[in-house]
């Protein structure tokens, strides 16, 4: 989706001085995101305390709004969801390798910087970078380290830095690239990605209420398999129910999970005997996993 000022909108049923203002949108990716974001911002309009503000059929979505204002509300809400992503790494020696994204700045785009070290090495760095700030008076200099800058330019794709300055590129046909943490209690902490392969899908899975969820790649048919086996095994793809597991085929399509979280008296309770936490600390709590995996979590601070 792309973030625009509403001009001009369809107006519906004048009779009675009444007026519906909607707008089409193809929302393409980040559709469970745009959703939620419309549902829970007290735009739009409702009939029967039943909210009818976005009505979808496949990617495509209605924005509905009494007001040329409203929609224009919604219209500034729902692009967000969809915002640019840019690889995000310093001294890499090329794009690809960067396991890390940025959500980037709504003025901003992809960067990338092409630069030779001191030692004759050539390295890059990526980012995201203000618009105003790309253009031929950038591309030669020398960095505060004193590597001398070779290349510099923009682009505004999500990862699109692959194909910049002379880098290696994605594969014209390629696996997706997919969200890879774990244990993660809030699907938007994970800035790291894999690329993978072409017979693989983008998941992410939870088992319990409190224990985060995982995300990564999976052979397809294997994801798939899995899939057609939640109802079974009391897994829920939206997670309401503590649980959750989803395959995707879009890049960074897996963190999707809203998993509920626990009450304020039971949120942080270490598992294991304060003793025993004592003991561990100088092992467990420089790590948050090994801090979580020895159930003591609230004793070293991160709860």
């Amino acid at each position: 989706m792309t973030s625009f000022i509403l001009k001009e909108s369809i107006c519906f049923a004048q009779e009675h001085g009444s007026k519906v203002y909607v707008a089409f949108q193809d929302c393409r990716k980040a559709f469970d995101k745009v959703i939620n974001m419309l549902e829970t911002s007290g735009y739009g309009i409702c009939v029967f305390n039943i909210t009818v503000s976005s009505p979808t059929v496949a990617d495509d979505m209605l924005l509905i709004s009494h007001s040329a204002n409203g929609l224009q509300a919604m219209l500034d809400i729902s692009p967000g969801a969809d915002s640019l992503y840019c690889l995000n790494c310093h001294d890499v020696s090329r794009a690809r390798n960067c396991e890390h994204i940025k959500e980037c700045g709504p003025h901003e785009v992809c960067v990338s910087t092409l630069y030779r070290t001191s030692n004759g090495n050539l390295r890059r760095t990526v980012g995201c970078r203000g618009s105003d700030k790309c253009g031929s008076n950038n591309v030669i200099g020398k960095r505060a380290d004193g590597a001398g800058i070779l290349c510099d330019e923009c682009c505004n794709t999500p990862f699109c830095q692959a194909g910049l300055c002379g880098d290696e590129n994605y594969n014209q046909v390629r696996g997706p690239i997919c969200y890879n943490c774990a244990h993660q209690l809030d699907s938007n902490d994970c800035s790291r990605v894999v690329e993978c392969s072409r017979d693989e899908v983008c998941t992410q899975h939870a088992g319990s209420i409190g224990a985060g969820s995982t995300s990564e790649c999976m052979e397809r048919t294997h994801c798939e398999k899995l899939r057609q086996s939640l109802p079974a095994s009391g897994l829920d793809i939206t997670g309401t129910n503590g649980t959750c597991f989803n395959c995707c085929e879009d890049d960074i399509c897996n963190n999707s999970c809203t998993l509920p979280t626990q009450s304020p008296n039971t949120a942080c309770v270490d598992r294991t005997q304060l003793a025993t936490c004592k003991l561990a600390a100088g092992f467990v709590c420089g790590d948050k996993d090994k801090a979580r995996n020895a159930g003591c979590l609230h004793h070293c601070g991160y709860c």
